[in-house]
């Protein structure tokens, strides 16, 4: 997979994907905008779906509880080159958020996206901790 520019709708996006925000007036605008028809490529807590420039999180009934937690989100290249210095070390490269920082509530869902690297992605893993406490994890292949 490579990825492309990010979409308008998003805000100037860091290395670790702070600061990003949705710009959607319901979740559902916002999947068909970006991930038209696609089905979810996970079904877990959070539903994701996997468009060239992000990973898409959604949970159909959103609670406090699904806010709190920090989402980390792992990513695997095909080439380790391609990871920014000491990261090649791990052999991923972490895009961990907040959900307050790169995600909304609209309509009683929870909606939250990460844009994802240009280089090619073997595979990802994601899902969300406290502390050392995971609620939920996922880890999918991408390298197909």
């Amino acid at each position: 997979m490579t990825g492309a520019e990010m979409p308008n709708t998003l805000t100037q996006h860091n290395r670790n994907a702070e600061n990003m925000k949705i710009d959607a007036s319901s979740v559902d605008d916002y999947l068909r905008d970006f991930a038209g028809d696609a089905e979810p490529i996970v079904r877990s807590r959070f539903d994701l779906y996997l468009t060239e420039e992000m990973l898409i999180y959604v949970r159909e009934t959103c609670s406090e509880e699904d806010e709190i937690p920090r989402i980390f989100l792992h990513v695997t290249p095909v080439d380790r080159t391609n990871l920014p210095g000491i990261r090649k070390q791990y052999g991923n490269e972490n895009f961990d958020f907040h959900f307050d920082n790169q995600g909304v509530i609209l309509g009683g869902k929870c909606l939250a996206a990460a844009p994802l690297p240009k280089y090619d992605i073997l595979y990802i893993s994601t899902g969300q901790h406290t502390g050392d406490h995971r609620h939920w994890w996922v880890t999918f292949d991408l390298d197909e």
